[in-house]
């Protein structure tokens, strides 16, 4: 998780408060959900990795990205997790907290939710790798998560894949690099498939070693398009198990969110599994092999800011409701999506109190009041703001006829 960098408080007398912050930083009904994987085979789940390709432990390929595909009934507020990992060979790596924001879905609408998964088995097969892909109403570290959805999953991991010759990533393009925080980067990966057989298959990650940072880099969407033997435009699928004979090649292309800034560059490692027996993609030509080596992604800048404003500095003294304004201003050149708003409503002298449907973003009502604990209110985005600009939260809170200083805070969170 990352939060908006430096904070300045200001203080109100009486009966209402303002905060200026600079940091970084609703139940759903039951629904019928479907969970689908895209980055395996339902029928016969494998978990490729290859730890005999070098002696050096963080460039081994142990890592993939577990992809799902899932399919929902109209529904306010939706979150996917990965979790209770069983097998004792398999968890989640490069940081990855293994909870992922889909947000509201319209009826029988489809999204996908990708986690960053690793092994730790040398040996060569072991079956029996089990985990879970919940769907939860709301952030599942919110109070009183309710589940919508399971799907669980016994994967057997391969570590018998051997190098394909023929098979490499010819380039690899990622930009703007640096990436801004909350923004996109895009990284397109060329590479040759080399000779399949008739429904041999064919599987992508567009990482597969341990020292990537998948908890500052959140992949969300993907395409695949492949020329050659065999051609198409696939959105989301990183597993193809009905690809036909000959020479395949492809351009990959894979989206991913800065979460969060890091202190180093993170290098990009695209592997391709390919053909049965499995090889995978070759790991010193091509990309791999270039001068300087895999391309790295540098650490993202920060150009978001959180301000907190307040319509009246005091209330008389049998309180009332005021009006706080909580402004995020993008001044980077691509737009920005922030997770989540938190306020803390002041609980002293007394508890002030929000106003329910009182809330707006960018002048628009939403759809849903902010979650609340104790005095705590928190609105799940995401939130867009557009480059060179900036977005409002509105909302209204009661303060109570009791005199006094009230000092409330507002976070951000991008991650």
């Amino acid at each position: 998780m990352s939060d908006f960098a430096g904070r300045m408080a200001g203080r109100v007398v009486r009966q209402a408060c303002a905060m200026l912050l600079l940091w970084l930083c609703a139940a759903a009904a039951q629904a019928a959900i479907t969970i689908v994987p895209r980055s395996f085979s339902a029928t016969t789940p494998v978990f490729y990795t290859d730890t005999s390709v070098s002696a050096n432990a963080n460039i081994q390929l142990k890592c993939n990205y577990q992809a799902f595909a899932i399919t929902s009934d109209a529904v306010p507020s939706a979150w996917a997790r990965i979790e209770n990992f069983g097998g004792g060979n398999l968890s989640l790596g490069g940081g990855d907290d293994g909870i992922y924001q889909l947000g509201s879905f319209t009826a029988g609408q489809t999204k996908n939710a990708f986690f960053y998964v690793c092994s730790s088995y040398t040996g060569t097969t072991v079956a029996s790798q089990t985990y879970d892909v919940k769907v939860y109403d709301r952030k599942p570290t919110l109070p009183s998560p309710v589940t919508l959805s399971t799907a669980s999953y016994s994967l057997t991991i391969n570590n018998n894949i051997i190098t394909a010759a023929n098979s490499d990533v010819a380039t690899i393009v990622a930009g703007p690099n640096p990436a801004v925080l909350g923004g996109v980067i895009t990284m397109t990966v060329s590479g040759d498939g080399g000779n399949l057989g008739a429904n041999e298959p064919f599987a992508l990650t567009p990482s597969a070693f341990t020292a990537w940072r998948a908890d500052a880099y959140e992949l969300f969407a993907t395409n695949v398009v492949f020329t050659g033997a065999n051609s198409g435009s696939f959105d989301n699928q990183l597993y193809f198990s009905t690809l036909g004979n000959g020479a395949t090649a492809y351009v990959a292309t894979y989206y991913f969110r800065a979460v969060t800034t890091t202190t180093s560059p993170s290098a990009l490692s695209p592997v391709a599994f390919v053909g049965s027996p499995t090889k995978h993609t070759d790991t010193t030509k091509g990309a791999y092999a270039a001068v300087g080596g895999l391309l790295p992604i540098d650490p993202a800048t920060n150009t978001l800011t959180l301000a907190k404003l307040v319509n009246a500095p005091t209330l008389p003294a049998q309180g009332g409701a005021v009006t706080y304004t909580l402004r995020l201003t993008n001044t980077s050149s691509y737009a920005i999506s922030v997770d989540d708003i938190v306020d803390t409503l002041p609980a002293t002298p007394a508890a002030a109190t929000y106003v329910t449907n009182s809330s707006t973003f960018g002048g628009v009502a939403m759809a849903a009041n902010p979650s609340i604990a104790g005095g705590v209110l928190t609105w799940t985005g995401p939130f867009s703001i557009p480059a060179g600009s900036f977005r409002d939260l509105v909302f209204q809170a009661t303060l109570p006829a009791t005199p006094g200083l009230y000092t409330n805070s507002t976070i951000a969170h991008i991650g």
